[in-house]
């Protein structure tokens, strides 16, 4: 058995090598073998790579009906939710809120969190969605990475003066 070297021998004194039989054999790579194996990666990565669609909501149009509408944690907000596409899907996802308090007025200037999140696993994303102002009462949701299919909320604190929340769920397929 011809001793190991270079990063097999950085693996083994790692441990990693651990599960090896006495007399298992590793065998380098050669150029041929580590060229095939670096051009399926970059093959696989260029066609999706892990964790889901690309990102769906490009080009995508909100609709003109809400795909939810529902009232905050707290009473303060009236919210109609839009997605592009439409409904939400597995990928990224955009999103408009029509925000209004009790009264039926715009509701302006608020700071508002998002985070994606599903409730049967315990679980969020590693992408954190962007939340911008559009108008009177009006604010978007990009970048929101729904990446695996199943029910979803869209865990989103709103901050003014006082803060509210809200948690629309989304079944994801």
């Amino acid at each position: 058995m011809p001793a190991l070297s270079g990063p097999l021998r950085q693996y083994a004194a790692a441990g990693a090598l651990e599960g090896c039989a006495a007399g298992c054999y590793v065998q380098p790579m050669n150029v041929r073998s580590y060229a095939r194996a670096l051009a399926v990666g970059l093959l696989v990565s260029a066609l999706g790579g892990c964790g889901g669609d690309a990102d769906a909501s490009a080009g995508a149009t909100f609709s003109a009906e809400p795909q939810q509408v529902l009232t905050s944690d707290q009473g303060r907000l009236h919210i109609e939710i839009r997605s592009a596409p439409h409904p939400a899907v597995r990928g990224v996802n955009r999103f408009r809120l029509y925000l209004t308090d009790p009264a039926g007025a715009p509701a302006d200037g608020l700071a508002i969190a998002v985070q994606p999140w599903m409730p049967a696993h315990g679980h969020g994303t590693s992408v954190v969605p962007q939340t911008m102002a559009l108008g009177p009462g009006q604010y978007e949701i990009d970048q929101v990475y729904f990446y695996m299919a199943g029910d979803w909320q869209l865990r989103m604190t709103f901050s003014a003066a006082e803060t509210d929340s809200a948690a629309p769920s989304f079944d994801i397929r």
